[in-house]
């Protein structure tokens, strides 16, 4: 019987332990999310400016270079968008309500900013960033897609 008891004791202390596991976990995770949130807001409508008028300029003169991964393609066909609509009248109106999140390190090219439109009634997901190769910058669209998570816009 009181072997029994021992067991039950144990028993019940490790469910305890496995609830108080699962909650820190869940606790952990949401406070990522909400981190990752604020830190988008640390980042100012004016920095966000600063980088849309930078990179609007350059799309203007030297156009946008767009990376060709297959989820970009799949997108501007199923929109029935080529790249140079996609410049003039997408990437050329972006404004600091479009906003997602960045800058974002990236350790293969700049900085990457993060931006949101929906068009045609899909959500697209937009990441920028402008490059800089002897003296010479270019604006780069390196992802134009699905979104693949929901986005949160700071500044809409």
């Amino acid at each position: 019987m009181m072997v029994s008891f021992f067991y039950c004791n144990i028993i019940l202390k490790f469910i305890y332990y496995v609830k108080f596991m699962s909650i820190l976990i869940q606790t952990i995770k949401s406070h990522k999310i909400h981190l990752k949130q604020t830190m988008n807001i640390i980042t100012t409508s004016n920095q966000i400016e600063k980088f849309l008028f930078e990179f609007q300029n350059i799309a203007k003169v030297n156009g946008v270079r767009f990376w060709q991964r297959p989820e970009n393609l799949s997108m501007m066909t199923m929109l029935d968008l080529t790249e140079s609509v996609v410049t003039k009248d997408i990437l050329l109106n972006l404004t600091a309500k479009d906003y997602c999140e960045g800058p974002i390190p990236e350790e293969s090219h700049s900085d990457a900013w993060c931006f949101g439109q929906n068009i045609d009634g899909k959500n697209v997901y937009i990441k920028l960033t402008i490059t800089k190769k002897k003296k010479r910058k270019r604006a780069e669209c390196i992802s134009f897609h699905e979104p693949t998570r929901p986005l949160f816009y700071p500044y809409a």
